[in-house]
């Protein structure tokens, strides 16, 4: 009965442990959704009544001014449409994505698009510095580029779903209502956001990242059809994909640029040659985002942000050397006045004054005054624009009136120095206007904030209540031994690791350098290991070897586990089993009666005269030292691998160098070899010998050389040849179903588990602790587990890039060295691991017991190299370094429910592998340990298995919630901080998706044990 009341109790605190991360979670959105609210779009449409008349009646339009901008009372209405002037009736923009502003200038890509750069150097275009705003992905570019506005920063997560339809006042739609047929070849994004605008359409997509080809092909397919035969309509819009596939897999260093990048050069040369005749038509070459030096964009650096904005007519001259800076919103307002279409109404940007040299002068002035007055009727609508009757110089409204009092001077025949002054302060006073707007875009909803908070917090309370209430049932369940100093000292290092991470949240530079917390502390970490293990054997070899004795590292242990920082009071409890007394009650159970023989560690005096006559410096203390010193190295080289955050982002590494075209055989060698040692270390952390398994580990491991191999990333030197067709999709469906059969492998372990025969403990069996019984552990649970590890090391290998593999393999390195050796010898104080051999050391069996504090302190330990290897493989807190290309491996499209779902998957699995390897492995083997050290009956002696469960569950969760309420914290507080878009609500979503993630694991950690 107890037993059952037990294992009761023990799933009542799995339900309470996933609820309450469950309140977490949903606190977590609330507040996102008030932090990220859906920005709304403004209500109607412009139209030409909105454009203001010229300044003929210089008194009745100042006071029309003061009404409309300043006490908004529309008092007057324009009578009748005033018609803007339009020097252009046909347009061709074609847009390049993840188009970098030097792929045209710099020397080292220009050489691949000479038409362009001809065109340029004879004064037919002119060409212009985009600035694109955060987050600098498709969706909300393309949102900015056409309504002239900075769209939500929660477009990021739509960008991901584009079957929204853009409901706010755009170009597009501007177009088709004057009458203009549009016809659209390219990324169906535009397809989904205008739905109804195109008369003819052929989309592809955007998502599928693994095709660079194909899906340029499909646009330009088209040309000479619509150039030539067709020639109905008035704007054609074309969006090339291609490039920013290339980025995404191999990144702008990669010799795919340079032929794309012609190939893009031919379709601007094959435009411009059919429109040349044509001076009504202006053909527009731009971009929606840049490139980052690692190949993808969501960022703010000038990689990602600087796009070209080329306009190319015969009649216009390129007065300017070096680029000018325009906002990417800028396009909006310029497309409608060199179209004669009203300015969306939403729209921030400002016309670019130099485009406006193909109007005369009274029209130009007139395109600048309309601009102005949309911007200020915009302010004003705001509730930004207040009318002083101080005027200063600096007030857009007070530059505005000049503007027109000039332009009305103009307009009557004073053309001396008016056209000059009007010019002049309507591009200071629409200058002026846009920054206004573009300055404070935040948007937060207040309530749906505090709730969120309010409920998180909550969430996080009740799984601090489970932590406590699972603490003191683990102390009154079992006899704890005291702990050493090593291990009170490792205790309060992670506890205050901990909090000086938490602490830097508050900084921007910290939020950006994340990385260097994490390697600073795991680091020190390293060292101090290694250091304790140095000085201990530095100190034993001082000790006397004149005496050929010698006595083994475990038998000293008693004697001399000062050395390694080792408790003085350890004891070794032998289980002996009375069959002549009768049963009595322990802590409200029936468990058979337990002799306890005590082995006291010897005294002080004792010990030293001992050391003297016994050397233990062996070569197994050269073992340890050895493995603490390749520790320390592959946790440096690792911090070197791949550089992020911001400060070094953009200075070459090793992994950069891997990457490099003239280094694809290194590349190749290097994967090769780390995938052998991947195939090793995963063997050498598994517990049980399973054929089968490893045999599918290799098998696995193989096909994903394979797999590179066909994509073309890595090189292969026998006759087996690329599927060029099917671009990997065999090799990786393979590598799925070889998971897939671990999958089922281990569930058939978990059954047989059930109907396994459970042998009772043997007398005299040691354990570590007097009040549990040490029954073997049945086979079939550890092989489950050992599958799963498998699992993860076989996903990680295929979605990781190949210069990964060595990051994989070292991170594997370094979990077997710290859990299977250097922290149970120099924090836990078991010195007994030092007498075994390497294959030995694979076995859990001889680590013997892990109390409860050890396990938490252990999955703590984890989640902090959980983080460095998030780092470490390339990872950052700015969207630049999502790898979108792993969410792809193995499908062949990117539409339904199905593989928009396993796209989400793959992707978080990619991005968070570090912590998910390191917190499912540490998880698996407490599991083991617990087990051995514990009878798999449902007896009372469960409960310090069951506690555990519940305290490492707790552990990893609180430590996740714990950095979330505090970032969501810092998040209100730096609300109007001048990196709020770019710096603080990145990272949000990242702990967003992390939390999501830690949910996830959570799950698995429960349904394991």
């Amino acid at each position: 009965m107890e037993g059952r009341n037990g294992g009761r109790k023990f799933h009542q605190s799995k339900i309470a442990i996933i609820f309450a991360y469950l309140i977490s979670f949903v606190g977590l959105l609330i507040f996102a959704k008030g932090f990220f609210p859906m920005k709304a779009a403004r209500r109607g449409k412009s139209s030409l009544e909105n454009v203001p008349s010229p300044p003929l009646n210089q008194d009745l339009l100042i006071q029309l001014i003061k009404d409309d901008f300043v006490t908004q009372k529309h008092l007057v209405k324009e009578k009748q449409v005033v018609r803007i002037a339009k020097p252009y009736t046909k347009l061709v923009l074609l847009v390049i994505d993840a188009m970098r502003i030097d792929f045209i200038q710099s020397p080292t890509y220009n050489k691949h698009m000479p038409f362009l750069n001809s065109l340029l150097e004879q004064n037919v275009g002119q060409i212009y510095t985009s600035k694109a705003k955060a987050p600098t992905v498709t969706m909300p570019r393309i949102k900015a580029m056409t309504t002239g506005s900075i769209p939500g920063y929660i477009d990021v997560i739509l960008n991901m779903d584009q079957s929204l339809e853009l409901k706010e006042d755009n170009i597009v739609q501007g177009l088709e209502s004057e009458g203009k047929k549009i016809v659209f070849f390219g990324d169906d994004t535009w397809m989904r956001l205008f739905p109804k605008s195109f008369v003819r359409t052929d989309g592809t997509t955007s998502f599928f990242v693994t095709d660079y080809t194909e899906v340029d092909n499909n646009v330009t397919r088209h040309l000479d059809e619509e150039l030539y035969t067709k020639n109905d309509w008035d704007v054609m819009i074309l969006h090339y994909l291609g490039l920013d596939h290339i980025g995404h897999i191999a990144g702008p260093t990669s010799p795919l640029v340079g032929p794309k990048l012609t190939e893009m050069d031919d379709a601007i040369k094959k435009v411009y040659t059919a429109l040349q005749n044509k001076k009504d038509s202006l053909m527009i070459i731009t971009s929606d985002h840049g490139m980052s030096a690692r190949g993808s964009h969501g960022g703010t650096t000038e990689p990602e942000v600087d796009t070209p904005l080329v306009f190319l007519n015969p009649s216009l001259k390129n007065f300017q050397t070096n680029p000018k800076h325009v906002e990417q919103i800028d396009l909006a307002p310029t497309l409608s006045l060199l179209f004669g279409i009203p300015i969306p109404q939403g729209s921030m940007g400002k016309v670019i004054p130099n485009m406006l040299t193909a109007m005369n002068q009274s029209s130009t002035l007139h395109a600048l005054q309309y601009n102005c007055h949309q911007l200020l009727n915009h302010l004003s609508q705001a509730g930004r624009l207040v009318n002083n009757f101080i005027e200063a110089k600096n007030d857009p409204l007070h530059l505005y009136r000049n503007g027109v009092q000039f332009h009305g001077k103009f307009l009557e025949g004073n053309k001396n120095d008016s056209y000059t002054a009007a010019y002049d302060n309507y591009v200071k006073c629409h200058t002026m206007a846009s920054d206004s707007l573009t300055s404070n875009i935040a948007s937060y909803n207040y309530p749906e904030m505090a709730s969120g908070i309010v409920v998180l917090c909550a969430g996080f309370c009740l799984v601090l209540y489970l932590w406590v209430e699972g603490l003191l049932q683990s102390k009154r369940s079992t006899i704890t031994l005291p702990q050493s100093k090593s291990f009170s000292r490792a205790v309060i290092a992670l506890t205050v690791g901990t909090i000086v991470h938490v602490a830097t949240l508050p900084s921007s530079s910290f939020v950006e350098e994340e990385h260097q917390i994490w390697h600073f502390l795991t680091a020190s970490l390293a060292m101090s290991l290694f250091v304790a293990i140095l000085r201990a054997t530095a100190e034993a070899a001082s000790v006397d070897k004149a005496t050929d004795k010698s006595v083994s590292l475990y038998d000293a242990h008693v004697h001399v586990s000062s050395q390694l920082r080792l408790r003085k009071g350890h004891q070794t409890w032998q289980v002996v089993y009375n069959d002549t007394k009768p049963q009595e009650t322990v802590d409200n159970g029936t468990i058979p009666l337990i002799e306890e023989e005590k082995i006291e560690v010897a005294e002080e005096n004792e010990d030293e005269t001992h050391i003297k006559d016994h050397p233990i410096v062996t070569y197994k203390h050269w073992k340890v030292l050895f493995i603490a010193f390749g520790f320390v190295f592959f946790h440096r080289v690792l911090r070197a691998w791949n550089q992020t955050g911001i400060q070094y982002a953009d200075q070459p590494d090793l992994g950069d160098w891997l990457n490099l075209p003239q280094h694809k055989i290194i590349l190749s060698f290097a994967s090769a070899a780390s995938l052998l040692c991947i195939l090793f270390s995963s063997e050498m952390i598994c517990n049980t010998r399973d054929i089968a398994r490893t045999a599918v580990c290799a098998a696995g491991l193989t096909t994903v050389y394979l797999y590179r191999h066909a994509t073309d990333t890595v090189a292969f030197f026998t006759v087996y040849g690329s599927h060029n067709q099917s671009i990997g999709l065999s090799e990786a469906r393979l590598v799925y179903g070889l998971c897939a059969f671990l999958l089922f492998k281990a569930l058939l372990h978990r059954i047989s588990e059930h109907c396994c025969h459970r042998v009772q403990p043997k007398k005299g069996h040691m354990c570590s602790a007097p009040s549990l019984y040490c029954s073997p552990t049945p086979v079939s649970r550890q092989q489950a587990l050992d599958c799963m590890q498998t699992i993860v090391v076989l996903l990680a290998a295929l979605l990781l890039r190949p210069h990964n593999h060595c990051v994989l393999a070292f991170n594997l390195i370094l979990y077997w060295s710290l859990f299977r050796v250097l922290w149970p010898v120099v924090v836990e104080g078991n010195l007994k691991l030092m007498d075994l051999s390497m294959l030995e050391l694979r076995s859990l069996k001889h680590s013997g017991f892990v109390s409860t504090s050890e396990a938490v302190v252990r999955i703590t330990l984890a989640c902090w190299f959980g983080q460095m290897a998030y780092f470490t493989m390339g990872n950052s807190n700015s969207f630049a370094t999502v790898d979108l290309s792993a969410g792809f491996v193995g499908l062949s499209g990117s539409e339904g429910v199905l593989n928009s779902s396993l796209t989400v998957l793959l992707g978080s699995f990619t991005t968070y592998i570090g912590p998910i390897l390191w917190t499912t492995f540490c998880v698996c083997d407490l599991i083991k340990l617990c087990l051995q050290a514990t009878d798999v009956t449902e007896t009372p002696l469960t409960r310090p298995q069951s506690s555990t469960a519940n305290l490492v569950a707790c552990t990893f969760i609180t430590l996740r919630l714990l950095q979330v309420i505090v970032y969501v914290m810092v998040a209100t507080g730096h609300r109007y901080h001048l990196f709020v878009w770019s710096v603080f609500s990145p990272k949000l979503l990242y702990e967003l998706v992390n939390t999501w993630v830690h949910g996830w694991l959570l799950a698995l950690t429960l349904l394991l044990w």
